[in-house]
């Protein structure tokens, strides 16, 4: 579990004063919320934004146009730059040896959007550590996954094992747990040939899925995160298919759990109301007998 630190004065910042109630909390939700990554930088839907902090999708576009300041939002490729996030980093960004800046560039690096250019106009340092992939969907030593069609189920063998081992890297650069990760990348190697925009959209959508299947589970206590893994090994034992057919997995499995639900809750009721009708009728007769 990650800790997200947020300095006090940001109460008395007058940019962060003079924004709305609404924009402020979507401001702190951007810069703590559990798909953040160190650089701020990072792929988030508004759909996710929308669930998250259960507000309209056309609401967050406006807070988002309120926020354009100090918060960027591509939404072509979904991803999300909260700016001043790296400027208040405890650690040299210069130091081209340090993990942690290591990581802010891996962020740049597999991530596919026209703001990476601004990321790296503001905090020019990180150009020491970034090399740019020839495709965002590229790993560095193992080249161009989108020119292995074996990837794409259409080859098996050493070429496909090669390629789920791509599709896990990227998987667990969008911050999938290990285990998920694999499913997900096994999942994706199952799907036709993807261009490099559809396939940087499916790994978005089937992470905004999870995320969504997470918060879920906190907040009912319910045993929705495995239902994602589920309903992925169930597609690959299809071939596939769709995100879509996996989401229509989901949601019926999700369905079928709130009517057993309804069901168990219905019967517990039936039984108090049975079990309270019983207790009043008994003490009727109680007082029959005593006056008898």
């Amino acid at each position: 579990m990650a800790y997200r630190s947020v300095h006090t004065k940001i109460w008395s910042d007058p940019w962060f004063t003079e924004i709305s109630a609404d924009a402020q909390h979507l401001f702190l939700y951007l810069l703590t919320n559990e798909h953040r990554r160190e650089s701020g930088f990072y792929p988030l839907s508004l759909k996710t934004m929308s669930f998250e902090t259960n507000r309209p999708v056309e609401q967050i576009k406006t807070l988002l146009e309120e926020l354009s300041e100090k918060v960027k939002y591509d939404h072509e490729n979904k991803v999300v730059w909260v700016v001043n996030a790296v400027k208040h980093l405890s650690y040299d960004l210069r130091n081209t040896k340090d993990k942690r800046v290591i990581s802010i560039a891996n962020d740049l690096q597999y991530t596919s959007s026209p703001l990476v250019v601004q990321f790296l106009n503001t905090y020019p340092e990180i150009e020491g550590v970034y090399r740019p992939l020839a495709s965002p969907l590229q790993t560095p030593s193992k080249g161009s996954i989108m020119e292995k069609e074996k990837i794409y189920g259409v080859g098996v063998g050493e070429g496909e094992d090669k390629g789920v081992d791509d599709l896990k890297l990227i998987a667990k650069g969008m911050q999938f747990p290990p285990d998920v990760a694999q499913v997900v990348a096994e999942f994706v190697s199952t799907l036709p040939k993807l261009g490099k925009k559809r396939c940087e959209s499916t790994f978005t959508e089937l992470k905004a899925m999870y995320s969504q299947l997470c918060h879920l589970e906190r907040t009912t206590g319910e045993l929705y995160e495995s239902l994602f893994v589920e309903a992925l090994q169930e597609a690959i034992k299809h071939g596939g298919r769709s995100i879509r057919y996996v989401q229509t997995i989901i949601d019926s499995e999700i369905a079928r759990h709130e009517e057993e639900k309804a069901a168990q809750q219905e019967d517990a009721d039936q039984t108090r109301r049975v079990s309270e009708s019983g207790m009043r009728g008994g003490g009727e007769f109680e007082k029959i007998g005593d006056v008898l």
